[in-house]
Order: structure tokens, then sequence, then C-alpha cells
């Protein structure tokens, strides 16, 4: 009789002892869903969580440090660029470096809540932010569609998704306007991306070229194998340029920009067959502005649209 009562004593507490561990799982599993309040999938195919939108947010990367700070997010650190590219309200932020080569001590003397990096650069730094216990967010806006993700991902980030919604639909409408008006005849365009040692051409895939494209610009470089270094670019053949005989080259430069515009310019007419294309004819060799078209131009998206749009339009009137 004892031994049944030591039995059905130990049932009763085997059977207390699963409904804690049952009530606790359940009380683990709504901590972890509250604290994972905002999911979103970054450009790495990274998870990113958090239990609530963050306050203070530390940008490597230029255009989307633009967009957030849009949206309303509070910028404490950006990446180092020239002051005239940044907002008058940004123009004293704390410069933190770049994608390439970030300061984490000074990011971390920041205390931000969420760091914006590049996808193809920072992907590396993820074990030493995590071992900071800091949160990092991986972009790669390298085409229209591509910024008009990220712009939707930082209005479910910051809890701002109308203000999201508004930019973007201030940016599709720019886009549809230039769809309704075709260009009158083809421009045959050739982009090309210049330091001073180097001069490659923008394929397709690049923003430019996806930019380009999206106005309804012709790439002469579209069916060039990219480089393994940059594989959204080209390594410059003048045969193959001669052949095309573009209408206009655009040029891209980080840097002096007119400096190395001058050198490439003057390498061309220095060759008597580049004489003969119809760019250096008509003068239509193009300096476009590095902020809207060499990187994510953030906001300013449907101005890059304008920009390269105009000047196809008046290219085309010329022929």
């Amino acid at each position: 009789m004892r031994a049944s009562l030591r039995i059905r004593g130990s049932l009763v507490i085997i059977f207390c002892l699963l409904l804690i561990v049952g009530c606790s799982n359940q009380v683990g599993s709504m901590n972890e869903n509250e604290q994972a309040r905002i999911t979103v999938t970054d450009h790495a195919d990274r998870e990113v969580k958090f239990a609530e939108p963050p306050k203070r947010i530390v940008s490597l990367v230029q255009g989307d440090m633009d967009i957030l700070y849009q949206l309303g997010a509070e910028i404490v650190g950006g990446p180092t660029v020239s002051k005239d590219l940044l907002p008058t309200e940004l123009a004293n932020i704390e410069q933190v470096g770049t994608a390439h080569e970030a300061d984490f001590e000074k990011i971390v003397s920041l205390k931000p809540d969420l760091i914006i990096g590049h996808a193809g650069l920072n992907m590396k730094d993820i074990s030493t932010v995590e071992s900071l216990g800091l949160k990092m967010f991986l972009t790669n806006s390298n085409s229209y569609e591509s910024i008009l993700e990220v712009i939707d991902q930082y209005g479910k980030i910051l809890e701002r998704e109308n203000e999201a919604k508004e930019m973007i639909a201030e940016i599709e409408a720019k886009k549809k306007e230039i769809e309704q008006k075709p260009l009158t005849k083809d421009v045959r365009a050739l982009i090309i991306y210049g330091t001073t040692d180097l001069f490659l051409a923008a394929l397709p895939t690049s923003l430019s070229g996806d930019l380009l494209a999206t106005v309804g610009g012709e790439n002469v470089a579209s069916d060039l194998p990219g480089i393994e270094s940059y594989p959204d670019y080209a390594q410059l053949s003048m045969e193959r340029v001669i052949e095309a005989n573009p209408d206009v080259i655009y040029f891209i430069t980080h840097g002096e920009p007119e400096a190395v515009k001058e050198k490439f310019e003057s390498e061309l007419k220095s060759n008597p067959s580049w004489k003969k294309i119809k760019a250096l004819e008509n003068d239509n060799f193009v300096l476009l502005p590095y902020e809207l078209f060499g990187t994510n131009p953030g906001p300013k998206l449907a101005e890059s649209l304008t920009y390269i749009r105009e000047n196809l339009e008046s290219i085309a009137a010329e022929n």
C-alpha cells in the first residue's frame, strides 16, 4: 500500500515537473518572440532581429545613412566623406571610416544600437561586431530595385513603414513619368569608372549601368566579360569601343574628378582612332556626379534618374 502511494506520489511530482517545464518553455518562447519584435533579412541573407527600433545608428554607407536620416533615425556616426556630400544637419557628425576600413574603436565609443555595413565588404567584420555585443545590418544597393528594397527594409526596422512607402512612391512616380515618354532615338552609351591608374567599363549589373538601362539608354559594354576583382565592370577595350561607336561617354570617378577626367580625355584624343567616335566628335563626354551614380544615392535616386535621362534626351535630339 505504501509502495503504491509512493509510486502515485512520484507520478504526481513528475507530472508537475513536466507541467512546469512546459509552462517555462511557453514563457521562454513568449520572451523570445517579444525580443524578436522586428526581424529583417539583410543582403547577406542574415536574419537581423530587434526588440525595438534602434535609436542610435552608425552607417558606413553614405546612401543608407541618408535614407535612415530621411526616415527620422538618429544618426550618431557616418562614413568618412567630404562634408559637402552630407545633409547640413549631419555636417558635424562623427566620422568612423568607411566600409573598406572601419574604425571600430570609435564606433564602440558611440554606443550604437545598429551598424550599417556593405554586404560585400563588411561580412568579414561580423564576428568582430558580435564579439563587441553590437548588431550589424548589411546591404548591397547596386540597382534601382535593390535601393527600393533597402528603403522598405529600413522602414520596417525603424517602424516608419508609411514614411518609407511615401519615399518609394515618389521615386516610382519619377520612373513611371520617364517610361511614359520614350526617347525619340536610341542612344548608345559607354560608362567609364576611372581613377588616375585604372579605367573600367561599367556593365549593366553595376549601379550606373542599371540606372542607364532604367531610363532607356543602351550600354555598349553589355556583352563584355566582367573582371574577377570587379565583376560589375569590364576591362576597357579600345577596339570594342571604336566598333560600338557610342553617342555619349559617361565618366564616374571618386576623388579629383576633373583631374581624372582630363587625363582620360587627353589619352583618348591622343589616339587618332578615338577621334572618329560620335561622343568625341559631338563633345558628349559627361562627368556623372559620384554621389548619384558611383554609390547608392539613397533618397536621391529620383534625382539620379532625372539627371541621366535629361542628358539622354538632349543627345537623342542632336542625332
